[in-house]
């Protein structure tokens, strides 16, 4: 029988097992990190003999456009409150380090957000203007935007239909580019 130092580590998980339950866990080990994710918070892998350690994978993506630092989400539902957590910080950080002070988040894939992620949208908004860094946001669904326009988030936020707008819309100037 294994060990959990022989079955490796999955793409957003740690599990560590005692001995006699190593072998039992060589299966979702080997999955995909998606699947593997949802089966690590099914209650019944949550025993006194499994313990959970989820460590800092990161919760975004990001790479430039030109001098657009452009950032999108790996997950589709952000509910959990230690990823949105996870996504503040990341998010925080990234400010400082935008190409010439242009920063578009790409919400495509996600289709529901807590209300916590809102704030940390909010958030980040805050941070990018008290650091003069310009933010769109752009590729928000249908269920997300009606929350946004419920909270009238889409008069204050900077919202573009999908990324190439987004990043066409930041060489605009003026009311009229």
């Amino acid at each position: 029988m294994g060990t959990i130092e022989d079955l490796g580590v999955c793409g957003d998980c740690e599990v560590y097992a005692s001995g006699q339950r190593a072998a039992q866990l060589e299966p979702l080990v080997q999955l995909e990190a998606s699947i593997c994710r949802k089966l690590c918070y099914n209650r019944r892998l949550r025993s006194k003999n499994i313990k959970r350690k989820v460590h800092s994978v990161a919760a975004i993506e990001q790479r430039e456009e030109g001098n657009v630092l452009v950032v999108s989400f790996k997950d589709f539902k952000i509910l959990d409150e230690q990823r949105i957590a996870e996504i503040g910080y990341e998010l925080t950080t990234l400010v400082g380090q935008t190409p010439a002070g242009r920063m578009l988040v790409n919400f495509e894939g996600v289709t529901f957000m807590s209300s916590a992620m809102i704030g940390k949208i909010i958030q980040l908004n805050k941070n990018c203007k008290d650091k003069s860094v310009d933010l769109r946001l752009c590729s928000i669904s249908a269920n997300v935007m009606e929350v946004f326009k419920l909270m009238r988030l889409n008069k204050v936020l900077n919202i573009q239909k999908d990324e190439p707008t987004a990043i066409k819309s930041f060489d605009k100037k003026g009311l009229f580019g």
